[in-house]
Order: C-alpha cells, then sequence, then structure tokens
C-alpha cells in the first residue's frame, strides 16, 4: 500500500485506540490506588523523568533514542489526559454545588 495513502487512512480512522481495565489498580509500595490517583500520576511523573534521563544517554537519530522518545511521548501524554480529566472533573464538582 502506497504509504501516503496508508498514513491519510490511519490519521483518520478510530480503529486504533487504547483502552484500559475497567477499575484497574496499580501496585505503589505494596499498596494497592486506582489508576490515575494522585499517587499514581506522581509515580508516573517519577518515571518520565527516569526514562528522559535514559533517552538523553542515546545519540540523536538512535533506534535507541527513538524508542524512549516514544515512551516518553505516551507517558507525557497519558499524565495530561489524567490530570486534565481530575481538573475538568473538579471545574464540574464546584460548579454544580453552587
Amino acid at each position: 500500500m502506497n504509504h501516503k495513502l496508508y498514513t491519510v487512512i490511519f490519521e483518520q480512522s478510530e480503529l486504533v485506540q487504547e483502552h484500559r481495565k475497567k477499575n484497574a489498580v496499580v501496585v505503589l509500595n505494596g499498596k494497592e490506588v486506582p489508576f490515575g490517583h494522585a499517587d499514581h500520576v506522581s509515580d508516573m511523573q517519577a518515571t518520565l523523568a527516569g526514562l528522559e534521563r535514559i533517552r538523553d544517554c542515546y545519540e540523536h537519530g538512535s533506534g535507541n533514542r527513538l524508542m524512549y522518545s516514544q515512551a516518553c511521548g505516551r507517558l507525557r501524554k497519558l499524565i495530561k489526559d489524567i490530570t486534565e480529566k481530575v481538573a475538568t472533573s473538579l471545574e464540574h464538582r464546584n460548579s454544580s454545588s453552587k
């Protein structure tokens, strides 16, 4: 298939979606916390910082740097999505309680 055509189809389709388990929990320091909990987000931020330090050890253009950069980008997006969802939820809760 033509690469350009494939890119257009992929970007416009909604076939590729990532889903997580309903009621997912994460184990942090032996304690289960809900996915997206403040402690979970803090852990993801620490993990992101570690991945960025490892990524920076590799030369620009290397395959390893690319993989670490992609992982960092996905983790950064996940953190952003979770924090935006929490902020929106808090705004909604505050506006409905008035």
